[in-house]
């Protein structure tokens, strides 16, 4: 994840292995509440990337409204060719360079308010429970409130 300074959306890569080789895979520049309409500058990326992804189904509610337009949402099984590797590490590099690009040139100068976006990813992080089960519950939560999603 990368929280800007400047009124820009947040970047997220979340890539979470689960049981029986299946795998959740959601790659965007999230808005959480900023002045500045970024998606433009995704729409390309996204024509060119989503075709290789299968669909990853309807998002839960409370999660759309942290999810743009134009977001690599991808459900994935047996998750072992390198091929798909491949295009997923290309879709991932291409769309950090397109996100830095707009924190280079961006010029909106704002405070960006993403403050209940953080709290919403702490508290339905949905890796937590595996996290408890391996590290146990002070690690886990330390780990999430000071490491993947500090208070900015």
């Amino acid at each position: 994840m990368i929280f800007p300074k400047d009124d820009l959306p947040v970047w997220g890569a979340d890539f979470v292995s689960l049981p029986g080789n299946k795998n959740l895979l959601l790659l965007d520049a999230q808005p959480v509440g900023g002045d500045v309409d970024c998606s433009p500058a995704f729409r390309d990326w996204y024509d060119t990337h989503i075709p290789d992804f299968p669909w990853g189904g309807d998002l839960p509610e409370p999660v759309q409204q942290y999810v743009s337009k134009y977001a690599l949402w991808s459900r994935l099984e047996n998750f072992d060719d390198s091929s798909t590797e491949e295009q997923l590490y290309e879709a991932f590099c291409q769309h950090l360079s397109l996100y830095l690009d707009l924190v280079v040139t961006n010029t909106a100068g704002g405070t960006l308010e993403c403050q209940d976006y953080v709290k919403y990813r702490l508290e339905n992080d949905p890796a937590r429970p595996m996290l408890k089960r391996l590290y146990g519950e002070e690690w886990t939560e330390h780990v999430l409130e000071n490491l993947l999603f500090p208070s900015l």
